[in-house]
């Protein structure tokens, strides 16, 4: 099993604190696919993201977007 790094002041964060209980599970999911995709640390493409999360595109496209807005996720 691979692991990452997870940094316990998450639990302080005002931006990850105010996400709902269902965007922060989406959240933790993407760093998990992030991990597990080549480069490790980049995201799939987005039919490959809304599979994993079990999402339509569209949802999937607009979860990436308001977790990038927030600087959570890094899109380049």
């Amino acid at each position: 099993m691979k692991w990452f790094r997870f940094y316990d002041e998450v639990v302080d964060d005002e931006k990850v604190q105010g996400l709902s209980g269902l965007m922060f599970k989406r959240w933790v999911n993407l760093l998990c696919i992030a991990n597990k995709t080549s480069p490790r640390g980049s995201l799939p493409d987005m039919p490959r993201i809304a599979y994993r999360l079990r999402l339509k595109q569209p949802d999937a496209q607009s979860i990436v977007a308001q977790l990038s807005e927030l600087k959570l996720i890094d899109t380049d």
